[in-house]
């Protein structure tokens, strides 16, 4: 969830909600599942972790794989992101951004009465850097838009409320399809190397790499514009 407008050491209000689909409401509202950040000091600005350079590093990593299934996405996922990169619109508004935003980084409290949840804690800001807006914007619809498939009424409804908020500029309109793709390849790869290959550290959460590379499909050949 990315911060909007302010000095360079601060960030004014922004807002994000991620709403029901069929009971869209107002933003600000008490109740509504409304993700605010109000001014607070960013005390460093840094540029993103994961970006293509870091990203093509770890391959060496996964064509050592032992099994050809992931050293086949060595070649993959470069020939993937050299794709999009190329397509992707370079001046685009940017600013602050979590950068991973998922359902187990937002904390909600449990509604009272008719009333949704509520928001009440963002979690894990290590991933939050300097970066496209937009960007941000698609890694939240498609860690909050997926099921058993990639939803297209519900990252309809998101992105239809989050412009309630911050209308997006015909830039970043062109290029969100390939905000979604690089997004799906930036998972894709962190989930092969931080997961899928590393063995022998005891039990955790195992996050499959298949998922994000399931959305890469969907993702890189739907129309667009059937989000908008």
């Amino acid at each position: 969830c990315h911060v909007a407008g302010g000095d360079r050491g601060d960030a004014e209000t922004g807002q994000r909600r991620l709403g029901r689909p069929d009971r869209p409401r107002p933003a600000g509202r008490r109740g509504d599942d409304v993700c605010l950040y109000r001014r607070r000091s960013i005390p460093i600005r840094r540029a993103g972790r994961f970006e293509v350079e870091g990203l093509l590093a770890r391959m060496p990593r996964i064509a050592q794989a032992s099994t050809p299934e992931l050293a086949s996405m060595a070649e993959s996922l470069p020939r993937a992101l050299a794709h999009w990169l190329a397509r992707r619109v370079p001046e685009v508004p940017t600013g602050i951004i979590h950068g991973d935003l998922f359902r187990d980084n937002v904390l909600f409290r449990a509604p009272e009465g008719p009333e949704a949840s509520t928001i009440v804690a963002i979690l894990d800001f290590e991933s939050a850097s300097d970066g496209r807006w937009i960007f941000d914007l698609a890694v939240t619809v498609l860690a909050w838009c997926v099921g058993d498939d990639f939803s297209v009424p519900l990252a309809r409804a998101l992105i239809r409320s989050y412009q309630e908020v911050r209308k997006l500029e015909p830039s970043e309109l062109r290029t969100f399809q390939a905000e979604l793709c690089l997004a799906t390849l930036r998972f894709t790869t962190t989930r092969i190397t931080d997961y899928a290959l590393r063995t022998g550290i005891g039990p955790r959460v195992m996050k499959d790499w298949r998922r994000f590379w399931m959305r890469y499909r969907v993702v890189s050949e739907m129309a667009p514009e059937s989000l908008f």
